[in-house]
């Protein structure tokens, strides 16, 4: 049984389904174009069901051409479309937008948690050293005494 797959566009099942059609004819199974108009109409998937009722509705099938029909399912895949391409870009835009309040939050989150921290931790290295400094001028050390008994054994060969 001829079915039109999913995500598959009306020209493309238009043709699959006009081969079937001539290879059938070839083959002497002659099917009346109001038949094929009816199975065209059958094989399409569920979301195109209010489409289909309306044609039925609005027209005679016995009298209606596979062209007028083709015409008739492009027009609505192109509506289709355009709706549905509206419908993403207008959640595109919202989600955009959505994510740039939430980065510019997090973002002034961070920046202040950052520099807050990086106060902290430049106050406590300060105090470190400040301390470090006084253990050794009351040991007797100078600021620069260590440094200067490190260059001076570095030129030692021991």
């Amino acid at each position: 049984m001829f079915k039109m797959e999913l995500g598959e566009d009306i020209t493309s099942m238009f043709d699959r389904f006009t081969n079937i059609t001539n290879k059938l004819s070839k083959l002497g199974k002659l099917i009346p174009e109001h038949g094929v108009v009816k199975r065209l109409l059958r094989c399409l998937p569920k979301s195109w069901k209010p489409k289909v009722t309306v044609i039925r509705e609005a027209k005679d099938l016995n009298i209606i051409t596979l062209d007028e029909i083709c015409g008739s399912l492009l027009t609505h895949e192109l509506e289709l479309k355009e709706e549905e391409n509206r419908r993403e870009a207008k959640e595109k835009k919202k989600s955009i937008a959505l994510k740039a309040i939430i980065l510019e939050e997090e973002l002034e989150e961070l920046s202040c948690d950052d520099d807050e921290d990086l106060a902290l931790v430049a106050r406590k290295f300060r105090k470190l050293m400040s301390r470090r400094n006084q253990r050794l001028t009351r040991r007797g050390f100078k600021k620069d005494q260590g440094a200067s008994w490190k260059i001076r054994n570095k030129n030692d060969s021991n």
